[in-house]
């Protein structure tokens, strides 16, 4: 979860839009702030600041309180016409392909030729609305149910028919240990001495998998984890809360 983060100045390019995405970071809302070229540079050029205080003015928007400051002002860095049409001309070159990389999101342009409270409101609106489910582009699938209970075969199934990452905690953790990762020796240091591998280091074994570009892009189907509540919870704080969970019931026999 993003937990009202706001992020803003990135990214810049579609690369950094995947990377992001890579890592398993999706936004649930994204908002396109646009306005005619000529109206940035007017914003900009009129831009000041004041040394002393670190407050930002602007020549015709929003003037200094008083003289004094007025005369304290001074120009931002790098304030120059040519320096900000060059920032516009790379902004031009990449957006398009950073809105499709972040299309999958709730996604809204708001001209931002209009008053500042204007612009906040719409803001304010859009991100107060329900964001699309992102369930139908990338599934995240839990499978629970006893031993036996048929989650290997149900996976192996969903896998093939929509093109799940097929994901075994027991699978990742003999694998791990196998390439003598460093995860996988912290595991072994306690599966040698017969004691269970903390919660924490089994999560981070199958967070590593989870975050990974093809699970990222086609979903996945976990089976083996979580199997407490502990573990559920942990794995939602992580940003992987499940968007479909299923669950067998076997009938005991005596």
């Amino acid at each position: 979860q993003w937990y009202q983060r706001r992020v803003r100045g990135y990214p810049k390019t579609r690369d950094q839009a995947l990377a992001l995405q890579r890592h398993g970071i999706f936004a649930k809302h994204v908002v396109f702030l646009e306005a005619p070229d000529m109206v940035l540079v007017e914003r900009y050029m009129g831009k000041r600041v004041d040394p002393q205080t670190g407050g930002i003015y602007h020549l015709t928007f929003e003037p200094p309180e008083s003289p004094e400051i007025t005369r304290r002002i001074k120009p931002i860095d790098n304030q120059s016409e040519k320096y900000l049409k060059k920032q516009l001309l790379h902004y031009h070159r990449n957006i398009e392909g950073i809105r499709a990389a972040m299309s999958k999101g709730s996604t809204k342009v708001i001209n931002a030729d209009q008053p500042k409270s204007d612009v906040f409101a719409q803001v304010y609106h859009f991100l107060c609305q329900q964001p699309r489910s992102v369930a139908p582009q990338i599934p995240r699938v839990i499978l629970q149910g006893p031993r036996g209970s048929g989650k290997a075969t149900q996976a192996a199934l969903l896998s093939a028919k929509y093109g799940l990452v097929n994901v075994s905690v027991v699978e990742l953790i003999k694998q791990a240990i196998a390439d003598n990762s460093k995860v996988g020796n912290m595991m072994s240091t306690y599966i040698d001495k017969k004691m269970m591998v903390p919660d924490n280091i089994v999560l981070k074994c199958l967070l590593e998998r989870l975050s990974k570009l093809d699970c990222a892009t086609k979903g996945w189907v976990l089976r083996g984890y979580p199997r407490s509540r502990q573990q559920a919870e942990a794995l939602s704080e992580a940003g992987y809360a499940p968007n479909r969970s299923i669950s067998w019931n076997a009938q005991l026999i005596r």
